[in-house]
């Protein structure tokens, strides 16, 4: 397996094992999160935060065209001659944000930890992030705005699946579907 299945022209040749499709994303992420973490910790910790930040914006700028060049639905059908999944689903383009939100995660708990143990500030941005999520009464708040959050988005694409029985596709106009699509990954 060259872990490139993903890329392969509207899946063929990739049907042998179909759950595999992740593995080539995960791979794909796997080979790029060194050139980040070497960023982060040999050259600039700033510049490090800001390659993630601009790879996350990116990945939904790219969910947000491929979902406009390929007129993909949020519920239902898509446009004649497009597949959600080829297309969008699988690609690490559009997925690899919350693969990053997990790298900054991990730069924070890393800088925690080495304050904890040294005594010595890593990184000034990650540990006044760490150090707001260590405050109780914050953690709470993140709870909840992380709990709304969670039942929005599940249950406003209950509005894109109301319309299927009448038309075949949501009802949602295309600059909802692109944002949703583009922010939903």
């Amino acid at each position: 397996m060259i872990f490139l299945n993903n890329f392969i022209p509207n899946g063929d040749g990739n049907q042998c094992m179909g759950w595999a499709w992740y593995l080539a994303n995960d791979m794909q992420f796997f080979l790029i999160s060194p050139l980040i973490i070497y960023v982060y910790h040999k050259v600039s910790r700033s510049l490090g935060w800001g390659i993630i930040t601009t790879l996350i914006y990116v990945s939904m700028l790219c969910g947000f065209f491929v979902s406009r060049h390929y007129g993909l639905a949020v519920a239902g059908s898509d446009a004649p001659g497009a597949n959600a999944f080829f297309d969008e689903y699988n690609k690490p383009y559009t997925r690899c944000g919350t693969y990053l939100i997990g790298l900054l995660c991990g730069m924070i708990l890393y800088s925690k930890h080495y304050y904890d143990k040294t005594g010595k500030v890593y990184d000034p941005l990650a540990l006044w992030f760490a150090n707001i999520v260590d405050k109780f009464y914050i953690r709470w708040i993140f709870y909840c705005i992380g709990a709304v959050l969670i039942n929005v988005f599940i249950f406003i694409e209950y509005t894109a699946w109301d319309g299927i029985p009448d038309h075949g596709h949501d009802d949602w106009s295309n600059e909802a579907r692109w944002f949703w699509k583009g922010c939903s990954r």
